[in-house]
């Protein structure tokens, strides 16, 4: 499940975390970037603990040359998975670089394509050119020239690559530092041509976007990497083209982290949120809730705050057949009472009604009847795996939010003919609404107002 959903459009659907775990089966101790954190520059007890966990965390797992801090120095590294399954790679490497195969070094001297690929015993076997370079478990790739990156499937990657053999495919990592990593996350998130109005909400967007990396860089080793490169965590791009702004937001705000108790705050961000913003604990029915991921209203006496998104308000139309479609397609996966090749044996939409709702207006429950005129089955949804189920009309992408309203219209047997959802706002609607903080860095709120307002009780804190 996605849990970032970017004004781009491009970051997902926030919903349900997914769950692919590569273990790490290094038997040895890696060398690694080393960042630092000063102790004496975190701002309370707490957080020079946490510091310090992190720092080890990252030292023990970051993958990548020795003494690599040279070039970023006390910037903690961030190990981010941007493909996996392929069963090999070609990487372009302009300049001179760098392969560690387990701990064999072979340096490559001129511009060199680069082969990986699934060997036997599920090992990696490594060409550079046309000539055999070794085979191992672990690959790791850096130039040693400053600011060249590596190229793969047309996009650029800096730093460090990292590979791994999982199964029959390979898990490729890069590895780098993580202000550097927020420039390839930034146009994505949030958009990449802002105006100086919008600064305040690039700078609270660069602040959540850290947190979120170095809270998942923090937790116990139990994969290889980090964060997906994709809305499953934060769209990571590589090196691309950021304007002067993006770039100074970061800047600006380096080593800036959003912070409760003491610890790293959980951030979550969505597109729109329709004029609330929801707790975490109803749209993904956590049991435990934290106090600062709870709903909010969005809005002043002038309106909505994001009441100028596009997606602010939409509608979306059905015939009978196009929704028992996406329900044959999409509802099994997320009700485990449900036979899949059953439901598509047979079977049509007898009804469809929301039977609970949240406190921001959002679908809390939404009642599904399935059958014929002699049987009959009742599926329940509730939370975000509504809009996972519900997709638009084309099936390729789910519902913009829960916040909306039905009409179902019935011929004269009373058979459903038509559904009509009614809309607001595009997203999971936890944490800070984006279209909300555009609105409000145009009004004259600075990122620190921002923040707080989507998270009470929680402030900006330097960690580095």
């Amino acid at each position: 499940m996605v849990l970032v959903d970017a004004v781009s459009g491009r970051g997902s659907t926030t919903g349900t975390k997914a769950s692919c775990h590569v273990v790490s089966h290094l038997g040895q101790r890696r060398k690694q970037i080393r960042p630092v954190i000063p102790p004496e520059r975190c701002r309370s007890t707490a957080t020079r603990a946490w510091a310090a966990l992190l720092l080890l965390v990252i030292a023990a797992s970051c993958s990548g040359p020795p003494r690599r801090t040279e070039w970023e120095r006390n910037i903690p590294a961030v190990r981010v998975c941007i493909a996996e399954g392929a069963r090999s790679v070609l990487l372009a490497t302009p300049g001179r670089a760098v392969i560690l195969i387990d701990q064999d070094r072979v340096p490559i001297t001129d511009s060199t394509a680069v082969t990986c690929a699934i060997g036997g015993g599920g090992t990696i076997d490594v060409h550079a050119g046309r000539q055999w370079v070794g085979s191992g478990n672990i690959v790791r790739c850096w130039h040693t020239e400053k600011d060249r990156c590596f190229t793969m499937s047309g996009r650029r990657y800096p730093d460090t690559l990292c590979l791994l053999a999982s199964g029959d495919g390979l898990v490729l990592v890069n590895t780098l530092p993580l202000e550097r990593y927020l420039l390839g996350v930034l146009p994505n998130e949030i958009g990449g041509e802002r105006t100086i109005d919008d600064f305040e909400a690039v700078k609270a967007q660069a602040i959540l976007a850290r947190t979120y990396a170095m809270r998942k860089a923090g937790v116990p080793l139990a994969r290889f990497f980090d964060v997906y490169a994709d809305a499953r965590d934060q769209v990571y791009s590589g090196v691309v083209a950021v304007s002067d702004l993006l770039k100074r937001a970061v800047s600006e705000t380096s080593g800036d982290v959003l912070e409760y108790g003491g610890k790293p705050a959980e951030c979550y961000y969505h597109a729109v949120c329709g004029g609330n913003t929801e707790a975490v604990s109803l749209i993904w029915g956590r049991s435990q809730a934290k106090p600062y991921l709870r709903g909010v209203r969005d809005a002043d006496d002038s309106g909505d705050f994001c009441r100028r998104a596009p997606s602010y308000r939409w509608d979306e139309t059905y015939a009978r057949r196009e929704l028992e479609d996406i329900l044959r397609t999409y509802l099994p996966s997320y009700h485990d009472s449900i036979d899949a090749a059953a439901l598509r044996a047979g079977g049509y939409l007898l009804d469809i009604r929301v039977v609970k709702r949240m406190p921001s207006g959002r679908v809390a429950d939404l009642r599904i009847v399935w059958g014929d005129r002699r049987t009959r089955r009742v599926f329940a949804l509730s939370g975000d795996r509504i809009r996972r189920v519900l997709r638009r009309p084309d099936g390729n992408a789910p519902l913009r939010s829960t916040l909306f309203s039905l009409d179902v219209d019935r011929d004269a047997a009373r058979w459903i003919t038509r559904i009509r959802i009614h809309g607001g706002g595009e997203g999971h609607g936890i944490g800070l609404c984006q279209w909300g903080a555009l609105e409000r860095s145009r009004s004259g709120h600075d990122a620190s107002r921002i923040l707080s307002s989507y998270f009470p009780g929680t402030r900006i804190s330097k960690v580095y």
